[in-house]
Order: C-alpha cells, then structure tokens, then sequence
C-alpha cells in the first residue's frame, strides 16, 4: 500500500523511494529526488516522446527519471489537475483573454483576474492555476509549446525551465534499477530564490513587445513586456541604450534553469537563473534624463517619471 508523502517537508538532497510490495495490488511505485536539467523531447524505441531528468546524487543507484510528454502535459500545462486533457479550461479561457493577445494585455488580465478571484476569496488551487497559465503563457517558448499542444495534445511537451527542483513521481523502475519510469508526476517544486538586484538599462534588449535583461555575470535572466517595464520603449533604443547610466530595481522570483549549448566541438550545460513573470516587480528611479543623447527620432524619456511597482 502506497502512503502520501508531505513532499514539501523533504529536505534537500533526499532521496525516497516506496515500492509496492503485494504482487496482486495495482499500482506505481513512488519516487522522490532532487533533479538537475531535464532534456528536449526526443523519442524512445516505441516512438514515443519522452524526456530525461538527470539527477546529480544517485543515492539509490537510480540516475535518471524518464517521463513522457503527455505525463508532462497534464501537470504542467493544465488548470486542474483533477480532469483529463479533453475537459480542461484553457489557459487563455482563465485569463479570459484571446490566443492572440500581447505580452502587456496578457500581464494585465493576469492582474486583473487574481483580483477579481481575491476579491471573492476563491480557492487556492484556483489562484495556483492563475499564476501556471501565465507563467507559460508569459514565456515565449513555453507559450509556443503550450499553443502545439492545444492543436496536437501528442506535440512535444517542455519540462518548463529546464528541471532544477524537487521531482515526486509515480510509475516503475527499470530491471538495472537505473531508470525510474514515471507514468504521473504527483508534485515537483522548482529551485527558487528571491533576490533585489539593480540593472543597467544598457544591458536589457529591447523587441517590439518584449525585452530581456541579461546578466553574464550573476547568470541572472529576466524577460519584461511593456507593462512590467513601464518606459514608452521600442526596439530602437538598442541603438542607444549604451549611452544610458540609469538603472533599475528589480526584486524576483528565480528559478534555476539551463540549456545544453555547443562550443568547441563539445556540449556544455549552461545554467541560468530565470525570474518568474508571475514574481516580478520593477522600481523606475525618481527621475529619468529627458535629456538622453541619442540618434534623431529616437523616443524621448519623461523627465520625472514616477516610481512604480507591477
């Protein structure tokens, strides 16, 4: 018989594993470890699309956690977990938005709605389901995955940011104990920090609807859209932006995250840390040059632009 685990309780680093013991009784085994990067989608002998969570501390001999992308899918991409694929709400049904909304418009429905849900003092599992549609609906890539996902549910599914965090499954291990093959994921929390960092504006690149702040240093990464970063920017202040010396506060939500990139004939694992748009809150200084020494046409800045919190 299989036993609840308060997976939040866990310490770091632990590593559990309860196997059915009955022959006779249906069901998983149940596995917890800390895991690092999870892989892209690829697919196993039986076509069948799948990921791979490395786990840097094999305590029980097991190294690695397979889960397939519809196991992915119905945890990471849906509202309520409860109901199947076919019955879900869409992400952009709880937004009450439309697929083709803007980063700004979908900040600000995303505001509005956990307001109105506050305000009627609506379960927590629903505010939870808020803040997961938007923090993938809010990220590019995982947006685009999402969106293949609602055309085709068999698309690949994304482990959303790249793994880091604590992993409690369900499912079977392999003949060599090696691999745990996980048919649910019953919870999975992420490696997260707060932090109150300062930035550059001359080090965030500016889209038509998106920027992006970048730290090489501190491995930090931050993607803003025009309602998180409240400047009239566009993308012609790249031309610019290096003869700015205004910085910005920025206090987030991070969590770890990585891709494997390819240099000098081998493949590195770069690891970032990612802040969560559902977490972000920016501090514009007192005041901003009107005054900036740019190319003619380039936007002006307001001079005396207030202080201001999303």
């Amino acid at each position: 018989m299989l036993f609840p685990l308060d997976h939040e309780a866990a310490q770091a680093g632990t590593q559990i594993y309860i196997r059915k013991t009955h022959p006779e009784e249906r069901g998983w085994d149940v596995f917890q470890a800390e895991i690092d990067y999870a892989t892209q989608p690829r697919k196993d002998k039986r076509n069948n699309l799948f990921v791979s969570a490395e786990l840097p501390d094999s305590q029980l001999g097991i190294s690695t956690i397979n889960l397939r992308c519809e196991v992915m899918r119905d945890y990471f991409y849906v509202g309520n977990r409860r109901l199947g694929w076919n019955r879900q709400p869409t992400f952009y049904g709880l937004l009450r938005v439309n697929p083709k909304v803007s980063p700004a418009e979908l900040r600000l429905a995303f505001k509005l709605r956990t307001l109105e849900l506050s305000t009627v003092h609506a379960p927590t599992g629903d505010l939870r389901a808020l803040k997961r549609a938007f923090n993938i609906l809010a990220h590019p890539e995982l947006r685009a995955c999402y969106n293949a996902l609602l055309y085709d549910p068999a698309s690949p599914a994304l482990f959303p940011y790249g793994g880091f965090g604590s992993l409690l499954v369900a499912g079977d291990v392999s003949c060599d104990r090696s691999t745990f093959y996980a048919s649910r994921i019953l919870s999975f929390l992420p490696e997260q920090k707060f932090k109150h960092v300062r930035a550059p504006l001359r080090n965030v690149a500016f889209y038509s609807d998106r920027a992006i702040y970048r730290d090489s240093r501190r491995k930090l990464e931050v993607l803003f859209d025009q309602t998180s970063l409240p400047l009239l920017w566009d993308s012609s202040w790249n031309q610019w932006k290096h003869l700015l010396g205004t910085k910005i506060g920025i206090k987030a939500t991070f969590v770890q995250s990585g891709k494997y990139q390819h240099r000098a004939g081998a493949w590195h694992l770069a690891q970032w840390e990612t802040a969560l748009p559902s977490r972000i809150e920016v501090a514009l200084p007192q005041t901003l040059p009107n005054r900036s020494p740019k190319p003619e046409g380039a936007p002006t800045t307001s001079a005396n632009f207030p202080r201001r919190l999303t």
